[in-house]
């Protein structure tokens, strides 16, 4: 069997440029490989870029041997691979292309510029891209924009005897040596936010909603802050209502004059203007703002992009940028001057709307580029940088690698990659940490792991999800069937079983992330789900594994029965709206009963006496997550819908007996009842304590009867016998019951 590959030593060479360098902590950071960070300074970017490899070439000989090392693109890589030490082996060199000098605007009355000499820096670009054994570019539309630019500059400058030589060989380099590698962006405390108690529509609709417009860029030229101050101008005309702009940005220009000119046109609108030193101060900025206008004429990543769309706020950007490789929303995308206006215009006018479906389609749009912008975490970002430099580091031919953008889920045509089987070659493969228990996991592997999914699950879903966003391991033949068939039934194909009628239709309660399983169990289980195009798993980016049954073993560490060699990563239980699961009546309702083995029993007897509906306290939440719980189930805890309790459970049962429901509590106590029928109608709910303590007093309280099953002998029955009786007894008179055959 292969061992595990070691970490490498990886050498991350920047420019002290801001971004440059929060791109490289970012890496080191979350990466399992030894990655070390050189730094070279940003000042006189010119000669740095030209001259400054020399000394940096030392250091790197000296604090060697490296397995890989990434150069920062505004160096000269010539130097470094021409005069790094090869002892037991070569170490394989990359660039990183945060920018180029072909393309990047140079400011206004650069010497350079003036007397032509400015391609001299874009011939830097081309001679380090030669030399290196592969480059990363941060954006297609950056790696499109140079691949342009290029052969471009060598028609231009290269005498007439060698151009074709040189197209003949950028060309070949542009193909084989050149992939698209997107940024990291540090994320998490902006996809965490505090989260209030959400407000209903009616509430919303009350407010007068005054929206908010950022800028999240320097106040340079590049960046056309004149054509974003015009714009506003135009639009408080045409609207004739106020909005509040917030500046974010650095003003390089003598005496600050933008943020000069922005106080004295927008006056008490003007939120905030200035630079926030702090990030706590940007990020409490960022939250408070609803449309974001970047009107840059140059942007090769856009890591404020990024950052505004990870906090909800709507993008109005143009087409011929970065910003297109992210989104693709016509209502987001701009193209000329009017089409700005009349974006901007359009959501401000929706921001504004208290319309309940415009709310909702604000929400709506709001969730999606959330969505899409938690991609780019860096928990999720490292791990496909740590396993391409695996490869590479392991002299892997570059050609031969796929590094594709970040957000590739955002092609059509890409979603069936994550349909292909992946094989896994050893225990140690980096990709299945999450299944290993913690006796053998790599903790830190496990909790960027762990953290890329909940990042993804709180930008889809809201942050008030929290409790739902952890990741969970379940396993064996019958469970994973059983939630596929759940999965199926919610998008209204129940072909294969009988189900309780639309018992799960329309809600799906478990969320796939990736499988593991032998192939035999691949073919038998999970081989037609993925061709089934009645489900829509395009959201779902499923990975699925697949090994010999003895690495299985390996993995979890202990002996897995052939048939059950099948395993799932998922997030379960999803939250339903306590307003949506009060219209399917009998309830169970789960006060800290705490054994998960007690709880699949119960779950079991519910959903096979028509019981679908399940209210939980997170005490009950957390137990239901554990595999013991779907396993004593077998598998019809997936077909059942639960809401979770975030508020004291004896007004969530308040609420309850507001739609006419009456609430039985089972307990052991004077004032109970010998346990019967409820009667025709399915208006009523169990309540179940926990095994040691019973139903808390508050929870009996608001119980509208207490109820116990006559005992001859013994303390009392197990929560999940007395429960089977107790569901039986209250419900046998408006049961239809099927014949097992």
């Amino acid at each position: 069997m292969a061992s595990v590959p070691p970490p490498l030593r990886i050498a991350l060479c920047t420019v002290t440029f801001p971004s440059h360098q929060a791109w490289a902590e970012g890496y080191a950071n979350h990466s399992r490989h030894e990655v070390c960070i050189l730094r070279v300074s940003g000042d006189r970017w010119k000669w740095r870029m030209q001259c400054d490899s020399l000394p940096l070439t030392e250091e790197l000989n000296r604090k060697g041997p490296w397995d890989v090392i990434v150069l920062d693109g505004m160096l000269d890589a010539s130097p470094v691979c021409a005069k790094i030490k090869k002892d037991e082996k070569t170490p394989r060199v990359f660039i990183y292309m945060h920018e180029n000098q072909l393309t990047t605007p140079f400011v206004e009355g650069d010497r350079d510029v003036k007397h032509n000499m400015h391609w001299h820096y874009g011939c830097s670009n081309w001679r380090s891209i030669f030399c290196v054994d592969g480059t990363f570019f941060n954006s297609q539309a950056h790696f499109h924009q140079f691949s342009k630019a290029l052969p471009d500059m060598i028609k231009q400058q290269c005498p007439k005897d060698c151009v074709d030589w040189h197209l003949t060989q950028s060309a070949i380099v542009l193909r084989e040596k050149c992939r698209v590698l997107s940024c990291g962006v540090q994320l998490t405390d902006i996809l965490y936010v505090t989260f209030q108690k959400k407000e209903t529509i009616k509430q919303v609709e009350e407010k007068v909603k005054v929206p908010v417009v950022i800028w999240n860029a320097r106040l340079e030229e590049d960046k056309c802050p004149e054509l974003f101050l015009e714009v506003l101008l135009s639009l408080r005309g045409i609207l004739k209502s106020q909005f509040n702009i917030i500046v974010l940005g650095h003003d390089p220009s003598h005496d600050q004059l933008w943020h000069a000119k922005f106080k004295n046109e927008f006056g008490d609108s003007l939120l905030f203007v200035g630079f926030c030193a702090k990030r706590q101060d940007y990020i409490y900025w960022l939250r408070r703002g609803d449309i974001f206008v970047s009107t840059a004429q140059h942007e090769t990543f856009g890591l404020a992009f990024i950052e505004c769309c990870a906090s909800g706020i709507l993008p109005v950007v143009p087409t011929h940028l970065c910003y297109s490789d992210v989104l693709d929303e016509d209502e987001f995308l701009y193209d000329s001057k009017q089409t700005l206006l009349t974006r901007l215009e359009n959501l401000m006018r929706l921001c504004m709307s208290s319309k309940s479906e415009d709310i909702e389609r604000v929400e709506q749009l709001r969730a999606s580029v959330k969505k899409k912008a938690a991609c780019y975490d860096w928990p999720t970002v490292s791990l496909r940088y740590d396993e391409l430099l695996q490869d590479l580091g392991l002299h892997k031919p570059f050609n031969e690698i796929i590094a594709s953008a970040v957000n590739e889920s955002n092609s059509e045509d890409k979603f069936s990659e994550s349909r292909i089987p992946i094989e896994i070659k050893h225990a140690g493969d980096d990709r299945i940490e999450l299944y290993k228990p913690k006796s053998l996991r790599n903790h830190k592997r496990f909790h960027l792991q762990r953290q890329a999914i909940m990042n993804a699950h709180l930008a889809k879903y809201g942050s008030h999800t929290g409790e739902q966003a952890v990741p969970m391991v379940h396993g064996g033949r019958r469970i994973v069937c059983r939630m596929l068939d759940a999965i199926r039934a919610a998008h209204g194909k129940t072909e294969g079983r009988d189900m309780v009628e639309n018992s799960s239709r329309g809600t799906i309660i478990a969320k796939p992330i990736s499988f593991l399983c032998t192939k035999q169990l691949y073919m038998e289980c999970l081989a037609d789900y993925f061709k089934d195009e009645s489900v829509d798993k395009r959201d779902e980016q499923i990975s699925v594994y697949v090994t010999q049954k003895e690495i299985i073993d390996e993995i979890r560490g202990q002996k897995v029965n052939t048939g059950d060699a099948i395993l799932c990563v998922m997030t379960f239980p999803l939250s339903t709206d306590l307003e949506v699961l009060l219209r399917k009546p009998p309830f169970v309702i789960l006060d800290d009963v705490r054994n998960s083995e007690n709880l699949g029993s119960i779950l079991r007897t519910a959903y096979c006496l028509g019981i679908t509906s399940v209210i939980a306290t997170p005490t009950s939440w957390g137990s239901l997550r554990d595999t013991r719980a779907s396993r004593c189930s077998m598998g019809n805890i997936y077909h059942l819908q639960f809401h979770l309790c975030n508020a004291p459970l004896p007004h969530v049962m308040e609420t309850v007996k507001s739609f006419g429901i009456k609430l039985y509590g089972a307990e052991l106590d004077s004032r109970s009842k010998c346990i019967h029928s409820h009667g025709p109608n399915r208006n009523w709910g169990l309540v179940l304590g926990n095994e040691d303590q019973g139903i808390s007093p508050a929870v009996a309280s608001a119980c509208d009867e207490l109820v116990m099953i006559p005992q001859f002998a013994g303390d009392s029955l197990n929560v999940g016998h007395a429960t089977a009786i107790s569901l039986f007894e209250l419900g046998k008179e408006h049961w239809e019951f099927k014949s097992p055959n």
